[in-house]
């Protein structure tokens, strides 16, 4: 069991280290010219404690980090580009995919994604509706159809009120009820900022 459970966190460091790799490559695509902004970009990103911590255990977080690097390193070069092919399009598509069924913390960057393809398609001159029709279509294919399955099985796209259940053995959030919406709010992006610099264990 112990190494097989080494064998699993090695997966953790290997999946971290791609993510670095294409944050400096998404870093080149933005900066092309000779800079230190990309080397510097990638150390801010790997030495950061919260990123170091989740790197050496096992989590579902790596797999997040890194599809999601992959998906803004495509989206940077997809932007970059003068000329984009229908087939960098489905790769958007499917990295979308994998980037939701890696975690549902993924979703949002779904509208960024759309924007991206839908301004690059204006500037291009080129049909912007297709563009942006063969990417959700792809999408869906390889990773949607997992919010048509909560839809189905728990009423809801995201599966947020199962893994409320599922924690707190009710359909509410002891934390909202306790301190209230508002002030729930409130707290959320010093909770976030907190965690994402420092929040082991």
């Amino acid at each position: 069991i112990a190494w097989s459970l080494h064998l699993m966190r090695l997966v953790s460091v290997l999946l971290s280290i791609g993510s670095v790799w294409f944050v400096y490559k998404m870093g080149r695509e933005v900066f092309p010219e000779p800079s230190w902004l990309p080397i510097s970009g990638m150390m801010l990103f790997a030495f950061n404690p919260q990123f170091l911590f989740l790197g050496s255990v096992l989590n579902v977080v790596d797999m997040v980090i890194f599809s999601t690097t992959i998906l803004l390193w495509l989206l940077a070069r997809f932007m970059k580009r003068k000329v984009n092919r229908a087939l960098d399009i489905i790769v958007l598509g499917a990295s979308m995919g994998v980037a939701i069924l890696s975690k549902m913390t993924a979703l949002p960057i779904l509208a960024v994604v759309v924007i991206g393809v839908g301004w690059k398609r204006i500037v291009e001159k080129k049909p912007m509706i297709n563009a942006i029709l063969l990417f959700l279509i792809v999408f869906l294919l390889a990773g949607g159809w997992y919010l048509v399955r909560n839809q189905a099985l728990y009423g809801e796209f995201t599966g947020a009120k199962i893994h409320v259940l599922v924690r707190w053995g009710k359909m509410t959030n002891p934390l909202l009820e306790e301190f209230g919406i508002v002030n729930y709010l409130i707290s959320y992006p010093k909770t976030q900022w907190k965690t994402f610099w420092s929040g082991c264990g």
